[in-house]
Parts: C-alpha cells; structure tokens; sequence
C-alpha cells in the first residue's frame, strides 16, 4: 500500500471490511477515503466513516494512536463507563501484554511480603 504514492481517491465502499490497516496513513496523497457501506467497520469504529465532519484526518489520526498503542506501558480505563470495547489486533495484543506484566508484578510483590 505503501507504494501507492500518487493515489488521491480510494473507493473501498461496500466491501465488508472490519478494518482499515494503518499503512494506510503512509500513502500522504490519499485526499478522499470511500468506506460507506462497511457496516461491520470496527478499527476505525464505523460512526467515524458515516461522520463526514470528521473526515480522512480523524481516520488517520485514530489508525496513528493505535498504532502507537503498541507501545503502551500502562491503559487506565477507571470511569469510563464502557458498554462496548472491541479492541484491534494491536491493540488486543497490547493489553494481553500489559495483564502479563501486572501478573508478574504482583507476584513480585508477594514474594517480597513473605
């Protein structure tokens, strides 16, 4: 995708995707992103695709946090009254490696109690 340089207009409309990979942020020439009826669009939430305010930038600023999410340390979620929360992949993966981490702490902790 990466060597798509000069693209300006992708059409992606009705394709059944879940989600948009974050190579997509590297093609810079990219002016309009199609994604109407992907109904099953997670990874950028759909309502980010129907919302024609927020447009591309919102779409490349959301696939840019998740990626950075890779490197996440710490993710405190306290209040936030989540009903919903399917994580992306990287995301996903992220958090299974923050739990592990919690887990060895807190047996590092109890080790030293004892």
């Amino acid at each position: 995708m990466c060597s798509l340089r000069s693209l300006k207009v992708l059409t992606l409309e009705g394709n059944k995707l879940t989600a948009i990979p974050y190579s997509m942020c590297l093609i810079t020439s990219l002016e309009k992103l199609e994604l109407r009826e992907n109904t099953n669009l997670f990874d950028p939430p759909y309502h980010m695709v129907e919302d024609h305010e927020l447009g591309l930038p919102a779409i490349k600023r959301y696939l840019e946090g998740m990626h950075l999410a890779a490197s996440l340390k710490s993710l405190v979620l306290t209040e936030m009254k989540l009903s919903f929360f399917r994580p992306n992949e990287t995301l996903e993966t992220t958090l299974k490696k923050l739990h592990e981490r919690l887990i060895r702490a807190e047996s590092k902790t109890s080790d030293h109690q004892m």
